[in-house]
């Protein structure tokens, strides 16, 4: 399962602490090929950072879109996968 949260890094007594600052949403990695689990992600994604500033937010979008894949680019490679697997079965 693929957990994604905004952390926040700090130093207290000269010492890394983290605190999670708001839980953004999960996947399980057997579906981070699936069109239909890439849409909900990120589209739950983008409606909790839809607050913070375009300028906070862009970076964290761009991030999350290395581990899983836009939707709509989900759906095309979802589609030719199906469409390799029809013609090699020819």
């Amino acid at each position: 399962m693929l957990q994604f949260s905004v952390i926040e890094s700090y130093r207290d007594n000269g010492k890394v602490k983290h605190r999670t600052l708001f839980y953004l949403t999960s996947i399980p990695e057997k579906f981070l090929d699936s069109p239909q689990w890439a849409k909900d992600f990120l589209t739950e994604s983008e409606h909790k950072l839809k607050a913070l500033p375009d300028s906070d937010k862009l970076p964290l979008m761009t991030r999350l879109k290395t581990y899983v894949p836009r939707a709509d680019e989900a759906v095309e490679e979802h589609f030719w996968r199906k469409l390799q697997r029809r013609n090699y079965a020819c």
